[in-house]
Parts: structure tokens; C-alpha cells; sequence
């Protein structure tokens, strides 16, 4: 939900903003570079809304159900057709996505492809979506968002699925590492709150950005 955020000196939200970059990106990638999508959260039987409530705010579905586009070349306008069919809304189950995208390297469609496999993980906060956690504050997603629905206080005071979820993430980059397959970390605007944990992330994937201030790949 919180990609419809307008950050200071965006014209647009984050979401069109993203769409925007991402469609330049791939329209100038090289032919040898084949690119699918995976959205989180995501339904296949239900829109997420904007202000949802309960497992929906943290559906990744299982196996090739995650894949909206799978990877293949020439996929610019697939990707491009599946966000503009997209509204921003949700959690952040960012351990589930890179967990559904270490299934379909491995289990799914993409263990027949050809070539290096990597996963690029773009976010602009921080993961959550672990009802089992428990946090202060300080590690309260609500808390650090300054979130309108967050009043002071612990806002992750009997609801730990907005607990921040670095370590469950960390397991996942190094399942993929493991794997042989390595994570690019991309943090948009709204991440730097979360900049230690996604430095972090970089670090474990064994791909950080070199010469920069971060490991992650910070854009503006």
C-alpha cells in the first residue's frame, strides 16, 4: 500500500513512477536478457486492496500460481500490461516472494532455463508479514512508516505480521545464494529507514554495490 506514497519532488506516486522506470529499462534491455515478474502480495482469486485486512494483506501463492509473467525474452509488454492490471496494496511478504522465486528456479518452469538465474528484489520499505514475531517500536513497520493507521505508541502490539522480518528474509537470500542463484537488492524511495537491514540483504547475496554509500542498490 504504501507505493501510492507521493515522495517529495515525485509528480506521480511511487507506483507510476516505477512503471515508468521499469518500462525504459526493459524496452532497452539486450535480447539475451530474459525477464519475468513476480508480484507480493498477490492473489489469484482475489484483488489486494488498499486497505485490507487479515491473510489477503500477505497472499503469495504457491509455486507457479506467484509467476504473473514467467521468464522468457521479449517479455516487455507482458510485465508492462500485468502492472498497469495492478494497484498497489498489501504487506510486504518479502521472505514468501523470494521463497516462491527459489521454488520456480528449482521445482517449477524455470529449472529448464538456460544460463545464470538471478532474482532482482525491488522494494521501497521494509519486509514484514510474520504473524509469529513479536517487536518493539523500533523494529514496528507501522511505527517506521509513519503510518496513518499507526497513533503512537507499539502499533505492533498484538499484531506481530507488521513486525519488521529481517531474519526470515536473510534465510531466503541464502537459500537462493545456495541455489546458486544470487540476489540483487534494489531499494525505491521509502527505504531509507530500512537501509541497515537492506544493506544487510545485499551483503548476504553476495552481490552488494560497490563504490556507494549502501550495498543495496539505492534509486531514486
Amino acid at each position: 500500500g504504501s507505493m501510492t506514497d507521493t515522495p517529495s519532488g515525485f509528480t506521480t506516486d511511487k507506483w507510476a513512477a516505477m512503471k515508468q522506470a521499469l518500462g525504459v529499462a526493459l524496452q532497452s534491455a539486450p535480447p539475451t536478457l530474459n525477464v519475468g515478474l513476480l508480484l507480493y502480495p498477490y492473489s489469484t482469486a482475489n484483488m489486494i486492496p488498499l486497505d485490507c485486512e487479515g491473510d489477503l494483506c500477505c497472499e503469495v501463492p504457491d509455486m507457479e500460481g506467484a509467476m504473473r509473467v514467467g521468464v522468457a525474452s521479449d517479455n516487455a509488454a507482458p510485465i508492462t500490461q500485468a502492472l498497469a492490471d495492478t494497484s498497489p496494496g498489501g504487506g510486504t511478504p518479502t521472505a514468501a516472494a523470494l521463497e516462491r522465486a527459489l521454488q520456480y528456479f528449482t521445482e517449477g518452469d524455470g529449472v529448464s532455463l538456460e544460463g545464470d538465474k538471478y532474482v532482482l528484489l525491488a522494494t521501497d520499505g521494509g519486509p514484514n508479514c510474520n504473524k509469529d514475531l513479536t517487536c518493539d517500536a523500533d523494529t514496528c513497520t507501522p511505527n517506521l512508516d509513519g503510518a496513518a493507521q499507526c497513533q503512537g505508541g507499539n502499533c505492533c502490539d498484538g499484531a506481530g505480521e507488521y513486525c519488521v522480518d529481517d531474519m526470515s528474509v536473510t534465510d531466503q537470500i541464502d537459500a537462493l545464494r545456495t541455489a546458486g542463484i544470487r540476489t540483487f537488492v534494489v531499494g525505491i524511495p521509502g527505504t531509507e529507514d530500512y537501509a541497515d537491514y537492506l544493506d544487510a540483504f545485499a551483503r548476504a547475496a553476495g552481490v552488494p554495490q560497490q563504490g556507494a554509500n549502501h550495498d543495496y542498490f539505492a534509486v531514486s
